[in-house]
């Protein structure tokens, strides 16, 4: 009976529970196995509805453990955010806490021009440049728009 489901021998032996009980009486040698299966369909039917019972409680559990585990990084969360606003946030003393310290990244300087020395009016490459109307209103001159009001 190898690859034969637990369901299916507990069905097998329920129909040959079934139809050996009329025979009993002109068959009694066949009583000794039939009170043995009889007695093996009592407790594959417990133990099949204990089963149940404990997938119930499984997955009541792995529920709760999750709403545990939930809770548990709100609280680690908020508490490492005090420790943080009171340590300091690169503080190497929150790890003994479990909290791992910000790492201190040095920045590479980037390498480019140098930026004028002088603070003349010529715009610098990637700022902002003024629109023909500033900068006639720089000039002096009235802007178009204001001209045509």
């Amino acid at each position: 009976m190898a690859g034969i489901t637990f369901a299916r021998i507990v069905a097998n032996c329920e129909i040959l529970r079934l139809n050996l009980e009329p025979m009993l009486a002109e068959n009694p040698h066949l009583a000794p196995e039939h009170a043995e299966l009889v007695a093996f369909l009592t407790d594959a039917k417990a133990l099949q509805a204990r089963q149940g019972d404990l997938r119930g409680q499984k997955q009541e559990t792995t529920r709760l453990r999750r709403e545990a585990e939930i809770r548990g990084q709100d609280v680690f969360g908020r508490v490492a955010a005090l420790l943080r606003g009171k340590l300091g946030f690169k503080n190497e003393n929150l790890l003994k806490f479990g909290i791992p310290p910000r790492k201190r990244v040095r920045r590479p300087k980037q390498e480019g021009p140098a930026p004028p020395a002088s603070g003349g009016s010529t715009p610098t490459p990637g700022g902002p440049t003024p629109s023909p109307q500033a900068a006639n209103a720089k000039d002096g001159q009235p802007s178009e728009v204001a001209a045509e009001s």
